[in-house]
């Protein structure tokens, strides 16, 4: 006990010398935690990165854009690319889709996307972004393969005058016209088409929102396109 109380007494002997000491004591805890709150914060992070980024990559032809109708830029993939893909290690699935542009008001342009009714809808000007909120109508179901149906985003839905209350009533119709040009765009030599509006979607994207999608097969049979596709594949 006596050893105790002289210890005590001796360390407050100098209380710059006890200064020292804690602030020597001190800052290699204070940095401890500080490391420990970093790594728990990263794990947290990776964690959130996990669920919440995809690794989709998207394929399309060297030099190429991929876009049917666009100006030098219409090579798309060969058809038997979706299965040479498909054998590469860690790819889970491969998805074909197609691209085309039409007009709208000058200068401007909005996509259509052939894709499977069952694929994830890609947002192309925001290649992060899939799978927008369907805010009339439905969403496609696998009965929607070959038909003349589409659901179109909430921008081009009010260039084109489409409402929401037209879609959800099943009067809502959108005319494509293959032949019409834009200075990246060139005429595709084919008929127009009608189609049902089933849904509207919206992205938080202006761009996001200028967008068509058609099951796969019905945009073959519009553009005329037999073979190819563009492709993502997530690993």
């Amino acid at each position: 006990m006596g050893m105790i109380l002289l210890g005590l007494r001796n360390l407050f002997r100098s209380k710059v010398r006890l200064a020292v000491v804690v602030v020597l004591i001190a800052v290699p805890f204070f940095l401890l935690l500080i490391m420990q709150a970093i790594g728990d914060a990263i794990q947290s992070q990776t964690e959130v990165l996990k669920r919440d980024v995809n690794t989709l990559l998207q394929l399309r032809a060297r030099g190429s854009m991929g876009h049917i109708n666009m100006v030098g830029q219409d090579r798309i993939l060969p058809q038997d690319t979706l299965q040479k893909v498909k054998q590469i290690e860690h790819v889970v699935h491969a998805e074909p889709y197609l691209l085309a542009m039409a007009p709208i008001t000058e200068p401007n342009f909005v996509m259509h996307v052939g894709l499977q009714p069952s694929a994830e809808k890609r947002l192309e000007s925001h290649g992060e972004a899939g799978n927008p909120r369907i805010i009339a109508g439905r969403d496609f179901t696998p009965d929607d393969a070959g038909k003349d149906v589409a659901i179109i985003g909430q921008g081009y839905a009010k260039w084109a005058g489409i409402t929401a209350d037209a879609i959800e009533k099943g009067r809502a119709t959108l005319v494509l016209d293959p032949t019409r040009t834009h200075p990246v765009i060139f005429a595709v030599d084919r008929p127009k088409r009608t189609l049902n509006i089933i849904g509207m979607y919206a992205s938080g994207y202006v761009f996001g929102d200028l967008q068509l999608f058609i099951p796969l097969d019905t945009f073959r049979n519009i553009y005329g396109v037999n073979q190819g596709f563009r492709g993502s594949l997530s690993e």
